[in-house]
């Protein structure tokens, strides 16, 4: 494959990222923004049902992919003359697939909505249950190494339903309309992708069906495993739900769409380095994990430290008073964000060192002891226990997954530079804390850790001079 991630240089792929973390930065904005707007337009009875919603519909999604699209991406990256006859296999798998996870999504919905608008609500959304035989077809965004196309369609996306978001809660949409607008929105892009899909691949579905048997037992694995994964982080919403009820599920889907949308840095590093992975020998690729790990620590752990201070006002500012006292909440949410973040590095090592059997016994493992904590705990606890819970799954299962990468590639990571840069996010945590204590308000908390922790990085060598000045040539770091 011309241009393909195997004959790319390090200033490609740094500026591939670093694209990548510009377009996440805005639609993480844009996903606040509209998240808000959701969560104050509908409350949080309204905004429990919808959060209930999406995480059904996600969960089902996750079954619908079977781990198609990541194991396309290698098959299709290591035998780039077959590319179209692989993406072919990708689409007929995802469309036969769709059927039953419609189907499945739409009776689920019908037991567990509390009323007909919740039940209207499910039905529109399931028409994205369909249309993931096109919409995986992004992979050829990650294989050309062009994640700017994707942070295009994402854009399109996000633009159009945080418009619709702001019209709909003007006019105090019901959460029917909303669902419409949210539908609407994703087709559209849809339909940008498709467009862009076209002049950058071929699909050949006809001479694809050799390959439906391969792809589908390679994908087996790998789509247990995530679904495992997925539904760990996504079942205790609906328990929140069925349990302590609509009020308390707004709630705490309101603090875990933070930690959802504080997720765009890892995904940004590891898009990119997935189908370089899948291809560079064993030690090119301890250097990449290694690299890998640092910068998504660089980036986690200081949203980790300035949430554990300052999550009251953040979510006083995002959601409004009545959703206040879910801030412990949030700070134990973004403890998981923190393992999750280190999760994306060990979870695309499993794929790449084909362990996906093994990790299959951790996620069910992991899923087990979530619904044990919350099933436990949740009557008592509320939505602390869901939290908690959530924190503890994603500790075992990273300390697991992490375990067997290191044996198996194998690696022994350096923690000096970790090290310093977990001295770098504890200093700005205590410097923000200095100022919360004295009664600064939420905007001087945010100046106080933009620059509070860049200072503290370059002063302790956790980042050089260099490697910035590098980030903005868009050359090799």
């Amino acid at each position: 494959m011309p241009g393909g991630p195997g004959v790319l240089g390090g200033r490609r792929v740094t500026a591939d990222i670093a694209v990548q973390l510009v377009g996440r930065v805005l639609n993480m904005v844009l996903g606040a923004v509209v998240t808000v707007v959701i969560v104050r337009g509908l409350g949080e009875h309204r905004f429990g049902q919808w959060s209930t919603i999406i995480a059904v519909s996600e969960l089902l999604g996750y079954i619908g992919d079977l781990g198609l699209d990541r194991v396309s991406i290698r098959q299709a990256a290591g035998d780039p003359e077959h590319e179209p006859e692989w993406l072919g296999a990708l689409v007929s798998l995802r469309f036969l697939l769709s059927i039953p996870v419609t189907l499945a999504f739409l009776a689920i919905m019908l037991v567990i909505s509390s009323d007909a608008a919740m039940r209207v609500s499910s039905a529109v959304i399931a028409t994205l249950s369909i249309v993931p035989a096109l919409s995986c077809l992004g992979i050829v965004f990650q294989l050309r190494v062009r994640n700017d196309l994707s942070m295009v369609v994402l854009t399109i996306n996000s633009v159009l339903w945080t418009a619709s978001g702001l019209v709909l809660a003007a006019l105090s949409g019901s959460i029917v309309a909303f669902s419409l607008a949210f539908v609407g929105s994703f087709m559209v892009s849809l339909a940008a992708q498709t467009v862009f899909v076209r002049r950058m691949a071929k699909v050949r579905i006809r001479a694809s069906r050799p390959l439906w048997g391969e792809l589908a037992r390679l994908s087996a694995p790998v789509g247990i495993a995530a679904m495992l994964t997925f539904a760990y982080g996504r079942i205790d919403q609906v328990l929140v739900f069925n349990i302590a009820g609509s009020d308390s599920a707004g709630v705490y889907g309101a603090m875990y769409r933070i930690l959802t949308t504080s997720a765009f840095v890892p995904i940004a590093v590891m898009t990119t380095l997935f189908p370089i992975l899948s291809q560079v020998d064993r030690a090119r690729m301890r250097t990449l994990v290694q690299k890998a790990a640092e910068y998504l620590a660089m980036a986690s752990l200081p949203i980790f430290a300035f949430v554990l201070v300052a999550a009251g006002p953040l979510v006083r500012l995002l959601f409004g008073p009545e959703f206040v006292h879910g801030q412990n909440a949030l700070r134990v949410l973004m403890g998981a964000f923190v393992a999750i973040g280190f999760g994306y590095v060990a979870g695309t090592m499993i794929l790449v060192l084909r362990l996906q059997r093994m990790f299959v016994i951790y996620a069910v493992a992991a899923l087990v002891v979530n619904v044990a904590l919350n099933l436990i705990f949740i009557p008592h606890y509320g939505f602390m226990a869901a939290a908690w819970a959530t924190l503890a799954t994603e500790l075992l299962v990273q300390i697991l997954t992490i375990r067997l990468v290191l044996k198996q590639l194998p690696l022994r990571p350096k923690l000096g530079r970790l090290l310093r840069i977990v001295i770098a996010a504890a200093g700005m945590g205590l410097a923000v804390f200095g100022l919360h204590s004295a009664g600064a308000g939420l905007a001087w908390l945010v100046l106080a850790a933009a620059v509070t922790y860049p200072v503290l990085l370059l002063a302790l060598h956790a980042l050089v001079p260099s490697e910035v000045k590098a980030l903005v040539r868009r050359e090799a770091v």
